[in-house]
């Protein structure tokens, strides 16, 4: 396994990942950047979120990747991935696909309450089976509009975290001190 604090490539257009062992870069500076290709088994954890225009191919491993509004389609592949959002939105022509395995997306409680009521969430961010809602203010989510998640994942909340529309079955997860903010789960 790999990890590389800081890889500053400019001009490279293509970064492709290959190999059996995990990759990790915790910061990167691609500005030319378009596509990412990994066909790596163990999978690749890019730190640094992706400028809108890359396209992102994941492979069998474990993939994590950092994005804002993507205009790009962004293909995880299989594995369990893990997807976070700055911004909880995809712009014009983007998508976000987490393929199979137990996918997660990570967001803040305002982004996952705006996704969950929003009608083109589903659209747009397909096959995630859990929520990594990060610590924050107080929050109320639709799960229904958040791929149906059986699973919430959250630790340091400040403020209520209202969760609706919750699978049966359904998993909350709570770590680490909640600073003083509760979780409500309404089925």
């Amino acid at each position: 396994a790999s990890t590389i604090a800081s890889l500053v490539a400019n001009g490279a257009k293509t970064l492709n990942v290959s190999g059996d062992a995990k990759v990790t870069l915790t910061a990167q500076t691609l500005g030319a950047l378009t596509d990412v290709v990994v066909t790596n088994t163990a999978g690749v954890s890019l730190g640094t979120d992706l400028v809108t225009g890359v396209t992102f191919t994941g492979g069998a491993g474990a993939d994590a990747v950092s994005i804002g509004s993507t205009t790009k389609a962004i293909t995880m592949g299989a594995g369990d991935d893990t997807v976070t959002t700055s911004t909880g939105l995809v712009g014009t022509g983007g998508s976000v696909d987490a393929g199979s395995g137990i996918d997660t997306i990570v967001m803040t409680g305002a982004q996952a309450a705006t996704a969950g009521g929003s009608a083109t969430f589903n659209s747009k961010f397909t096959n995630f089976e859990e929520l990594t809602v990060t610590a924050g203010s107080a929050a109320a989510i639709n799960l229904a509009g958040v791929n149906n998640v059986a699973t919430v994942n959250t630790s340091g909340q400040t403020g209520i975290l209202a969760l609706s529309g919750f699978v049966s079955g359904g998993t909350i997860n709570l770590t680490g001190a909640t600073g003083g903010g509760d979780v409500q789960a309404i089925i």
